[in-house]
This record gives structure tokens, C-alpha cells and sequence, in this order.
């Protein structure tokens, strides 16, 4: 037997119901996709500096607590390469290239992250860091007063900044500010935050101007670091 019933199709009107419908779910799920992959990348980003850390207190256990520093040409990743952070050449790059680097050339010889530049004597307010410019002498990893909130690495997105390069394996702050004030700066994280690893072994994403929190340094404009994070000196 066979059925009366006609095949009953859309109208043009309830097509565009349809259409304007996936439009608004699609306008409500991307923004939280975006983010979701955003929150990932920052994941892999804190893995890697934790893989860094790792690798510094393998270093450290076999040069008498020091860090590795910074001797002439050669800068604390390349100390990090003979055979203490896994990498088969010292020209392989990703270990230390953060995912929401924007400025990844794709040559697989990125560096997302850079020392804080010190002259340990204690001269120049602007350099405190834990690692000495060019000496190849750092601190030692009981040397800190405050472990927990020194900060040793910090990210550093640029596309000049690459694996081995020595003059931009450590920086001083006049680099964020500058980059901060005429937008070259990319503060891919989030407002004004970056992931920073510390010498107890943790990596944290802080606010750049709560490290300058207690110090009466203005974050923005002064390029010390005296008691700050940024000061391993304290």
C-alpha cells in the first residue's frame, strides 16, 4: 500500500532560521575554542620552562650549585645543551620556544626565554640578576634569599632572540618597559603577564607590576631592580 503522504520540504524561511541559528551558536563557541587553545599553549609554554629548571638543577648538582652562566659567546642554554636539557644539538629550538610566540620564525631555533642580566657585585641597580654579563660566574642555587619570589628566566618574544644567540639570552627591564611603551612588547599571555621560573623549581605567571610590589620602583618607567623579583641580590 501506498502512502499519501507528500515529502514536505523546508521553506526558504526555515532554512534561514536554521542558517541564523548556527550562526549565533558558532558566534558563542569560537570565542571559548579560542581561549581553550590559547590556555593550552600557555600549558605547553610553563612545561617547557619547567623542563628549563630541571635541566638547571641537573646542572647545578654537577657545578657546585651554581647556575649556568653566561661567558663570552656562550649563553646559559648552550651550558644547558651538553647534555642536561635532553636536546640532541644545541641548534634545536623547541624546548625553549613558548607556543604563543607570534614572533617564531618556524626555523625551529627560537628562544622564548631569556636570563635576568646581572653584575653580581651589585653596581648597577639595573642589572641584579643571578647570572654575571659575559664573566660566566652566577650564584649558586642556596644563594637566594627569597627562592620563591626571585625570578631567574622570564619570556622574551622576539624574532632576534634565538637559540645561542648571546646578546639577547639575557635582558634587563628598560627591555619590557621600552617594548611595553612603543608596542613591541607582546604580552601573548595575557595583560601584562608572562610565565617567570624561580629558583625553588616553580614557574609562575605573574603581572609585571605586582613583581615590583613593596619596591617604590615604578614598573614602567625605572629600570632598577632593587627589591624587586627581578633583584636576586636581595
Amino acid at each position: 500500500m501506498t502512502s499519501n503522504k507528500k515529502k514536505q520540504n523546508f521553506s526558504l524561511i526555515e532554512l534561514l532560521v536554521i542558517v541564523a541559528i548556527i550562526g549565533i551558536l558558532a558566534s558563542l563557541l569560537l570565542p571559548s575554542l579560542s581561549k581553550a587553545r590559547k590556555r593550552a599553549k600557555i600549558t605547553v609554554c610553563k612545561n617547557n620552562q619547567k623542563q628549563i629548571i630541571t635541566a638547571i638543577f641537573m646542572y647545578a648538582e654537577d657545578n657546585k650549585g651554581h647556575l649556568p652562566g653566561h661567558f663570552n659567546r656562550i649563553t646559559y642554554d648552550k651550558f644547558l645543551g651538553t647534555g642536561y636539557d635532553g636536546r640532541t644539538s644545541n641548534t634545536d629550538g623547541k624546548l625553549y620556544s613558548c607556543p604563543t610566540d607570534e614572533t617564531d620564525t618556524g626555523t625551529n631555533r627560537n628562544r622564548s626565554y631569556s636570563a635576568i642580566q646581572g653584575i653580581l657585585s651589585g653596581r648597577q641597580s639595573s642589572k641584579r640578576g643571578a647570572i654575571d654579563e659575559g664573566s660566566g660566574e652566577s650564584l649558586t642555587l642556596s644563594d637566594f634569599t627569597y627562592p620563591s619570589d626571585t625570578i631567574i628566566i622570564t619570556e622574551r618574544h622576539n624574532p632576534g632572540n634565538t637559540i645561542g644567540k648571546w646578546n639577547s639570552a639575557m635582558m634587563k627591564m628598560n627591555v619590557i618597559q621600552r617594548g611595553t611603551v612603543n608596542g613591541d612588547y607582546p604580552w601573548s599571555h595575557g595583560k601584562f603577564k608572562f610565565n617567570h621560573i624561580f629558583p625553588d623549581g616553580s614557574v609562575r605567571a605573574i603581572p609585571h607590576a605586582t613583581t615590583y610590589a613593596g619596591s617604590g620602583v615604578d614598573p614602567w618607567s625605572n629600570a632598577s631592580m632593587f627589591n624587586t623579583m627581578w633583584d636576586s641580590l636581595r
